[in-house]
């Protein structure tokens, strides 16, 4: 009877240790999983942003890593809310980094919360908190304790890209491009009819984004700009330049990201 019980007992205690840990398909062992701890900044402070300080930062965020107890390649994203948020709907500050800490600029912390629809001059609690992820499917995605600072925007708004083409009403003429509407500080859509063909010299009719409408300077933005590519097709021109084109004349919405680097082209209607 004693050794029944001490094998119950050596038993229970295998049990417990494998309920702290799991095994990924390559077979690294990872114990219990340890979230993120966001440190700074300070929740009690208020920040008043302004035009004249947009070169300055703002603040440097800075977290404890996550803990998956094995070596775990893990980014870090600062997530944003509003003060009635629950983070379904978070924005992210920046692009994810490795790193334990992340630095942004007055100029670009004020574009985030006018794209969160925080309202300028007025002080407005905004919700903080820290993303760990990785590209291991079998490692859960962490959450950091939130934090809340009471910052005051000042009114700004994000600049448009904007559309040219042959494909496109606007030809390529700078001047008369499409506006490609800022609907966050990463994300920008336009709805255009597009045409197909060639033109005169037997190039594909395709069109480019512009990061102005007042000339080919300072940014112009290519088919190897983007990682993601849908709705769209590779057009080459003959100064080599990789544009984009679609395989069927009509409405389109495109629809660029410039945080994932991807852009996709949704027919809406065809060309009458």
């Amino acid at each position: 009877m004693k050794i029944n019980k001490y094998l119950i007992m050596l038993l229970a205690a295998f049990t417990f240790l494998g309920s702290c840990s799991k095994t990924t398909d390559d077979g690294v062992q990872l114990s219990k999983e340890v979230a993120p701890v966001l440190l700074t900044p300070d929740g009690t402070l208020s920040y008043v942003l302004t035009e004249a300080n947009e070169n300055n930062p703002f603040e440097t965020f800075i977290y404890e890593k996550a803990d998956y107890g094995k070596p775990i390649v893990t980014k870090y994203t600062i997530e944003l809310d509003k003060p009635d948020g629950d983070f379904s709907e978070a924005m992210a500050m920046q692009e994810a980094v490795t790193i334990p800490y992340q630095t942004i600029s007055v100029k670009d912390f004020n574009i985030q919360l006018n794209a969160l629809g925080v309202l300028p001059e007025v002080e407005t609690v905004i919700k903080v908190r820290v993303k760990a992820s990785s590209s291991n499917s079998e490692v859960s995605v962490l959450y950091s304790n939130e934090m809340e600072l009471k910052v005051t925007p000042y009114d700004a708004s994000i600049p448009p890209l904007w559309l040219v083409g042959d494909a496109t009403s606007a030809g390529w003429t700078p001047e008369q491009a499409l506006e490609i509407v800022a609907v966050s500080t990463t994300e920008y859509d336009v709805i255009a009819d597009l045409t197909v063909g060639t033109d005169a010299d037997g190039n594909e009719i395709s069109f480019g984004i512009l990061g102005q409408n007042t000339g080919w300077g300072p940014k112009r933005w290519f088919w190897d700009d983007f990682e993601i590519h849908e709705g769209v097709i590779l057009s080459v021109n003959q100064y080599d330049e990789k544009q984009f084109r679609v395989a069927e004349a009509g409405t389109y919405k495109i629809e660029i990201n410039l945080g994932n680097k991807s852009i996709k082209a949704t027919k809406q209607s065809s060309s009458t």
